[in-house]
């Protein structure tokens, strides 16, 4: 994979992760109209909060350490260019009779 397409993929799933955590977020901390029954148990503030924070915690995490990787990639892919056919380290002599 070239690298340009490596970091448009990146870049495109970085983007969703971001616009999905917002949106759980948001969902998080709107008012909600629902009250604690007895039918209808109603997890505390906190630990809605928590649940929802945390993950996306974890998944920045995640994405700087792939950027990263896409980056080394990248980087090693430049310093390491194969030679050609035709350069002297892929020129054998043949051998003496």
């Amino acid at each position: 994979m070239s690298q340009p397409l490596a970091e448009a993929i990146f870049w495109i799933a970085a983007l969703g992760c971001v616009l999905a955590e917002l949106a759980i977020l948001r969902s998080s901390f709107a008012e909600t109209g629902a009250h604690s029954s007895a039918l209808v148990p109603v997890s505390p503030r906190r630990s809605e909060v928590a649940w929802t924070i945390l993950p996306a915690l974890g998944l920045a995490v995640l994405l700087v350490f792939t950027w990263r990787e896409v980056n080394a990639r990248g980087a090693h892919a430049e310093t390491h260019q194969p030679a050609s056919p035709t350069s002297p380290s892929h020129v054998h002599d043949a051998p003496a009779p």
